[in-house]
């Protein structure tokens, strides 16, 4: 059972979450199947039911699990290009985290603040959705000297649409 401890316990507060509801968040965008591609449901399916095995399995083996995407390449983290490039390096799945705009948009970040990874001060809970969509993010972890990139702020809808399973 997942507890909420630290972040988690202030990220629920401040998102009106409950600790239940951002752990079944989580959960519910692990990625199991391709993203944008043209795959057929039926390799997809294949593909989700075989790593569910694997994750019963004590002597199932090794799951990659990419915590908000694959960044170290530059691609922001928690970004649709962050998820596309795990996709591409064959990683089993792809952990993200979620907070809340202030008209209650599900949107894809990590912090309580915008500041490390927009460059923008303020938290998401501050902000409508029609505003932070059009934050650019800033590449990798962003922070001080990080340069933007191209790359939006994802909702989790952007994210739902992109994700075969």
């Amino acid at each position: 059972m997942r507890v909420c401890i630290g972040e988690k316990r202030r990220k629920a507060r401040s998102s009106g979450l409950t600790c239940l509801q951002l752990a079944i968040i989580s959960t519910l965008l692990v990625l199991v199947g391709p993203l944008g591609t043209a795959e057929d449901e039926a390799g997809s399916g294949e593909r989700a039911g075989a790593l569910t095995a694997k994750l019963r399995d004590p002597d199932g083996g090794v799951v990659v699990v990419a915590h908000r995407g694959c960044w170290a390449g530059g691609a922001p983290e928690n970004s649709i290009a962050a998820i596309d490039q795990c996709v591409k390096m064959g990683v089993d799945m792809v952990e993200v985290d979620v907070a809340l705009s202030r008209d209650g948009v599900p949107i894809l970040l990590h912090d309580e603040s915008l500041e490390r990874t927009t460059g923008v001060s303020g938290h998401p809970s501050e902000l409508d959705w029609a505003a932070i969509r059009k934050m650019r993010l800033l590449e990798g972890a962003g922070g001080a000297g990080a340069l933007r990139s191209e790359e939006t702020l994802p909702s989790l809808r952007r994210l739902g649409c992109k994700i075969k399973c």
